[in-house]
């Protein structure tokens, strides 16, 4: 029993490569939003929370949709220069 015990406290294998090639992705994500922000700050914004969306929506389905919710009917809010542009069309 003692030896099951042992084996479960190791990490799996391949847990170091997965750490390391989410850590270079993060960074590589990071660097082209930093390097689109240089040329289109809005567009940078909007792929930070896009990117936040998803990561929400994978994590916790309910907190996704309650993200999507806010972010849908941001428009409606008195005063969003969104709402004004759709009452003129």
């Amino acid at each position: 029993m003692a030896a099951r015990g042992a084996i479960a406290v190791l990490p799996p294998a391949g847990d170091a490569a997965r750490r390391l090639g989410i850590v270079l992705a993060v960074l590589l994500a990071g660097a082209a939003i930093g390097a689109g922000a240089t040329r289109s700050p809005t567009l940078a914004v909007g792929a930070v929370v896009g990117v936040a969306f998803v990561w929400v929506a994978f994590r916790n389905l309910a907190a996704g949709l309650a993200f999507f919710v806010v972010l849908t009917f941001f428009e409606r809010l008195p005063g969003s220069p969104s709402s004004t542009a759709s009452a003129q069309v």
